[in-house]
């Protein structure tokens, strides 16, 4: 008889984990890294975030949406590391991936896929440093969405 298969909270698709579960697999450093991602992006797009259900290879993703439409982010639980993706509309790309831009930012623009007219830059956020690097960039790329869609 088949033994059945133990699927990680974040892989079950059938059983909605919590917040803590669907972090389970990750050691100290990388809740921590999960911990700061998750904050920085409820207050630079000042929403909150929602735990759904996005299909392979994602499954279960925290959401986070804007106020602002068109402006919305995904942190990944993936099991490696988390990993955030937030969509750009092309046409600021240029004006974030300046050679005065921060590495991180200009890096992730330049190898975003694009889907409609928008750019899904994506981070892998592995330790602090790179979590604080990112946190940095994210306010430049918060500043020229809010100023795009006419709200900063």
């Amino acid at each position: 008889m088949a033994r059945p298969v133990r699927r990680t909270p974040w892989e079950d698709r059938f059983s909605q984990p919590t917040e803590l579960e669907v972090l389970s697999h990750y050691n100290r450093q990388l809740n921590g890294c999960a911990a700061v991602a998750r904050k920085v992006l409820r207050t630079a797009l000042s929403t909150t975030e929602r735990l759904e259900w996005k299909g392979i290879p994602w499954r279960w993703t925290f959401v986070f949406e804007s106020p602002v439409p068109s402006i919305s982010a995904f942190l990944i639980p993936l099991p490696a590391s988390p990993r955030v993706v937030i969509t750009i509309p092309g046409g600021i790309a240029p004006q974030l991936a300046t050679r005065h831009s921060p590495r991180i930012l200009r890096d992730a623009i330049s190898n975003a896929v694009g889907v409609g007219g928008m750019l899904w830059p994506t981070w892998d956020i592995d330790t602090k440093s790179r979590a604080d690097e990112w946190a940095e960039a994210l306010g430049l790329v918060r500043h020229s969405l809010m100023t795009e869609a006419g709200v900063a």
